[in-house]
């Protein structure tokens, strides 16, 4: 029943995540108090104390649920039941070649996927596959009016109006096409 976005895998302190959850507290106070009975977010295999924190200090401790970690097969079923899929790695320049392994896992469960990353390879792979919304700085506003939208056209129009699926551009992502492109390189370089 509850708008729900998931994040599997672990959060990195180290790349300053949290930007999402700041995003997050200033939409859930167009809700006010009863935000808790419309959406939940759930912070799968987080374990990292820092997060704990942000969760609390921003007063977030009902709604953003912190999931012990399980196992794979369980995070994609848990990815696979939620609404919308959140990446945030942060916004370091550094960080723009990262591709984390969960994109290629929520590109497969067709979800919305809402990312909070530096702009590079990663946030041109959702471009590519339509796969949802990148936000690559710290802009507030759009993040809110993001958030706002999926939760919306979740409630009243469905994702046909917004987020159109690149079927064709997803199944390059998919592992049996990643691994040809591996043995058409690979045979290559045996020659």
């Amino acid at each position: 029943e509850k708008f729900t976005i998931a994040h599997t895998g672990l959060f990195y302190p180290s790349v300053n995540p949290y930007f999402f959850i700041e995003s997050l507290k200033k939409w859930l106070n167009t809700f006010g108090e009863n935000a808790k009975e419309f959406v939940q977010v759930l912070l799968v295999g987080i374990d990292d104390d820092m997060t704990k924190n942000m969760v609390k200090m921003n007063g977030l401790s009902e709604i953003v649920k912190i999931v012990d970690r399980v196992s794979h097969k369980e995070a994609l079923e848990i990815a696979a039941n939620s609404d919308v899929l959140l990446i945030s790695l942060g916004f370091e320049e550094s960080n723009k070649g990262w591709i984390p392994m969960k994109l290629y896992d929520y590109l497969a469960c067709n979800k919305p996927i809402i990312a909070f990353l530096p702009d590079g390879e990663a946030a041109n792979i959702i471009r590519k596959t339509k796969s949802g919304f990148v936000i690559t700085k710290e802009d507030l506003e759009m993040s809110v009016k993001v958030l706002k939208d999926l939760y919306e056209n979740r409630n009243t129009k469905g994702w046909s109006e917004n987020i159109i699926f690149s079927e064709s551009d997803i199944k390059q992502f998919e592992i049996k096409s990643l691994t040809l492109k591996l043995s058409k390189i690979m045979d290559g370089l045996a020659v």
